[in-house]
């Protein structure tokens, strides 16, 4: 298990604060959602996780700052997921997962897989249920396949944090719940995930925490039932929603568009 802490970040760009002073917690074995509206600040809080841009503040793995370990240790102990679907590459599906295991290779040049690196991107494609497209090129694949590619090849990397930007975009309602329940069993076997997510019922359903972010700023965080309120979903989204249980389970509806109360 591991735990992942950010403290006071700020991120400027274009002289405007992209995130404002964002600080937050994951131990081992909670999946933790970043929601809000478009610009908030999901894929750069994600980004400055996962040292991929420069921002002020610290990030700790294991109570160790991600910029005190070397680039490979951070790519075997972290995987990042981004947003963007686009595989222009003509690599067969297989190929393309182990690209995973690159960071476990001895050295970067070094390109022979051993029988560890086999069975992590074997136990990737079958949990994302593409064994069948093992040999397809992913530049031929849709863009539902692409986005389980894309996922599989994360989950090869075997980190123990997962960062993932809306993993479930651009998949249909059934695929769309096999990824969370996957990245749910991820947690229950002890892994960290922190994932933006759109969809506010599948964060209210699968997430232990949110964390609710409007023009880089945290508005709140805690249990979903206790931040994705009516008054902050209207304060945050200018929407009227309803909410409630279904099977024990909670749901979030947006209803209409709403003026802003403030």
């Amino acid at each position: 298990m591991s735990r992942i802490e950010a403290e006071n970040l700020v991120l400027v760009r274009g002289g405007q604060r992209v995130l404002d002073g964002v600080s937050l917690h994951v131990d081992g074995g909670e999946l933790l959602g970043l929601v809000g509206p478009n610009g908030a600040g999901k894929t750069s809080l994600l980004k400055c996780l996962a040292c991929l841009l420069p921002c002020a503040g610290d990030v700790r793995l294991d109570g160790v700052s991600l910029a005190a370990l070397s680039p490979r240790e951070r790519a075997t102990r972290l995987a990042y997921l981004g947003q963007d679907g686009r595989l222009g590459w003509a690599l067969t599906l297989v190929d393309f997962v182990a690209l995973g295991r690159l960071p476990h290779r001895p050295r970067w040049g070094a390109w022979r897989l051993c029988g560890e690196d086999e069975a992590a991107i074997d136990a990737a494609i079958a949990v994302m249920r593409i064994d069948p497209l093992r040999f397809r090129r992913v530049d031929h694949l849709s863009g539902g396949e692409c986005a389980r590619a894309r996922l599989a090849r994360a989950l090869a990397v075997g980190a123990t944090v997962l960062l993932a930007d809306e993993p479930v975009a651009a998949l249909d309602p059934y695929h769309q719940l096999n990824v969370m329940e996957l990245l749910a069993r991820q947690c229950a076997a002890g892994a960290t995930v922190i994932t933006a997510l759109h969809d506010l019922t599948l964060a209210s359903r699968f997430c232990h925490r949110v964390l609710l972010l409007d023009r880089g700023r945290a508005v709140a965080h805690g249990e979903p039932r206790h931040v994705l309120t009516p008054r902050n979903l209207q304060r945050v989204y200018h929407i009227s929603a309803m909410t409630g249980e279904h099977h024990n389970e909670r749901y979030v509806m947006p209803w209409r568009c709403q003026p802003n109360p403030d």
